[in-house]
């Protein structure tokens, strides 16, 4: 099973990820958050295996990603990016 963090900042976003996840046979997605601050602090509480976060969360916190990957060299980072056009 791939657990699953998902960190984006639209809520419309957060929960079509987390439904699309939930179809999924083989993801789970075990924490959700909805700011840059919690981000670490959900992953050291859920250890999952990916992390799906907001590209504007890494724009607020340049450090984010390195952070979480030098703490848990085993999680993988998928920054999603929004365009309105």
């Amino acid at each position: 099973m791939i657990e699953v963090v998902v960190a984006l900042e639209e809520h419309l976003l957060r929960l079509g990820t987390k439904a699309a996840l939930d179809e999924a046979e083989d993801c789970t997605v075990v924490g959700m958050v909805d700011r840059v601050e919690g981000i670490e602090e959900e992953v050291r509480r859920t250890s999952p295996k990916v992390l799906i976060m907001d590209a504007e969360f890494q724009r607020e916190d340049r450090q984010v990603i390195p952070r979480m990957v030098a703490e848990h060299p085993e999680l993988k980072v998928l920054v999603v990016v929004e365009h309105s056009e």
